[in-house]
């Protein structure tokens, strides 16, 4: 089945959004997103939007690369405990984890961090390096400790609000917020909060498109706060324009189909015929779809097919 949004995206990517968020500039494409455990760590804290990166690293991959690359880092290697039942092996220690672009501090019992003095050390020097700090339920305590939440508008698990407000006189602590992203740090309420600020993250680096995807494959009900998606760009800003083109080349694409299934022809073959200029392909894409059966015969139709036939590498000889 087609994306039956395609002309609602291609009409928001020709609209940019309202108040873009560049990505910041990195070496390469792939993103490292650290995931902090502890001892006594809230289950879904973690797993809800160590979920959504996961899912979004292929969603979002370009040329083979991933868009994230997902690890968890915790004070030893050794097997810790969630809920009280589940058993983790961390990936990294704080003192040997890859430099994070993004880390999510899930709650629980997040007093293990505050008490860690090597845990705290690495949030600190992780904070202002990094592209995005999040937080998850009681992990706004954690990130309180570095200073970035005074005179800022910050949330947490609704029974925690009043500690938080205490905890840091200076900040604006909002309650019934499911997220509120500051830029260069990002706080949600509790326990499945997370899957909508990392859904949030997600739209917010690459795009709009690629968090819809994430969320259908995650079968949640996502749900972006209006204020948000008037933000979001459509297409992954994080990619070059070879990159969107081909992005954009599959939303025309799926737009040539709905033509063709409602007998507009002409429109469809417009459609195709810049979806396929933009690099979309291969040729027995376009053969098998029953969608574009309709424009079968068509002597457009055939020269579009001649167009990605001319694209094929000679053969070796």
């Amino acid at each position: 089945m087609k994306n039956v949004l395609a002309v609602v995206l291609l009409a928001l990517w020709a609209a940019p959004p309202a108040h873009p968020a560049a990505p910041r500039a990195r070496a390469g494409y792939t993103r490292n997103v650290a995931i902090v455990l502890y001892e006594g760590v809230e289950l879904l804290d973690f797993a809800g939007p160590g979920e959504v990166f996961k899912a979004a690293a292929q969603i979002g991959g370009v040329d083979g690369m991933p868009a994230f690359r997902v690890y968890t880092v915790a004070a030893s290697r050794e097997p810790l405990t969630s809920q009280g039942f589940v058993k983790i092996l961390p990936e990294f220690t704080f003192a040997d984890a890859p430099p994070p672009d993004v880390f999510v501090i899930p709650g629980g019992n997040s007093r293990r961090l505050l008490d860690d003095a090597a845990a705290m050390a690495w949030v600190r020097k992780a904070t202002p390096e990094a592209e995005v700090a999040m937080t998850v339920c009681t992990g706004a305590f954690v990130l309180a400790k570095t200073g970035v939440m005074a005179g800022k508008d910050v949330t947490t698990h609704f029974g925690s609000l009043a500690g938080l407000q205490k905890a840091v006189p200076e900040a604006r602590v909002q309650s019934g917020r499911r997220f509120v992203d500051n830029g260069s740090f990002l706080t949600t309420a509790g326990v499945s909060a997370g899957i909508d600020g990392a859904l949030h993250l997600v739209a917010r680096l690459l795009g709009r498109v690629v968090a819809d995807q994430t969320a259908r494959y995650m079968e949640y009900a996502w749900s972006p706060e209006a204020t948000a998606a008037g933000t979001y760009a459509t297409l992954n800003p994080s990619t070059d324009a070879r990159g969107r083109a081909r992005q954009l080349a599959d939303e025309t694409y799926n737009l040539a189909c709905l033509f063709a299934r409602a007998g507009r022809t002409a429109e469809a073959l417009d459609a195709l015929e810049s979806a396929v200029k933009d690099g979309f392909g291969p040729r027995d894409v376009l053969e098998r779809d029953e969608d574009l059966a309709p424009l079968r015969g068509n002597p457009r139709f055939a020269a579009i097919l001649s167009t990605l036939d001319a694209r094929k590498p000679a053969p070796k000889s």
